[in-house]
This record gives structure tokens, sequence and C-alpha cells, in this order.
């Protein structure tokens, strides 16, 4: 790679708005939870692995809830 040509990716550190992206993260539903619970198919992460169990319709924009995927926020 030349000197003057920049990497194909840049390591990023953590927001400046870290507390605010933190809050957006949380449960729609009980708001005390991580919203760690994919919707799909809206794909929305919106509610926490508790109130995922009772979850029929998507918090964020009401579409009817088909499968409900857990992920992992690195």
């Amino acid at each position: 790679m030349a000197r003057n040509q920049q990497p194909p990716f840049q390591r990023l550190g953590a927001p400046s708005n870290f507390p605010a992206l933190s809050s957006s993260l949380m449960c729609l539903t009980c708001k005390q939870r991580p919203g760690i619970m994919l919707l799909l198919p809206c794909s929305h992460l919106a509610v926490c692995d508790q109130c995922a169990r009772t979850t029929e319709t998507c918090p964020r924009c009401t579409r009817p809830v088909m499968c409900i995927v857990r992920t992992v926020i690195l």
C-alpha cells in the first residue's frame, strides 16, 4: 500500500454519544433490559429476551412478528 493511500477500513473508538446509543438499545416494552431480540420480518432490535416471550407485534412499527432471533452485540 502506498504511503498516501487510506487503509480499506478504519478502527473507530467508542462514539462520543455512547450513553445515548446505549439507551437507544433498551427494550421498547419494559425499558429495563437491553433490546437484543431481532424481530422478523421487520428486522427491528426492539425487545429483551423476557418481553420477547409475549411479543406478537413489533413495538416500533406494529408489524406482526413471525420469528424472533437472539442477537449478540459486541
